[in-house]
């Protein structure tokens, strides 16, 4: 499954990759893209063993606010 989370607060590669180590972790995801211009965060991921929630969660626990 592919999840796009509109995220504020990319402003640099350091973002990025802090959102990419910080996800990327998770049980289930198979890739993190992060686009600074769009502000978006791209996660594919198997449903079955990670949820939207658990991506949301761990965003925002680095310090990024997510966009409804």
């Amino acid at each position: 499954m592919n999840n796009i989370l509109n995220v504020d607060g990319i402003t640099c590669e350091h973002c990025v990759d802090t959102i990419k180590e910080a996800v990327g972790i998770l049980d289930g995801v198979f890739s993190v893209d992060v686009d600074i211009e769009k502000k978006q965060v791209v996660v594919e991921y198997d449903e079955k063993l990670a949820k939207a929630e658990d991506l949301i969660d761990k965003i925002e626990e680095v310090g990024f606010q997510i966009r409804m």
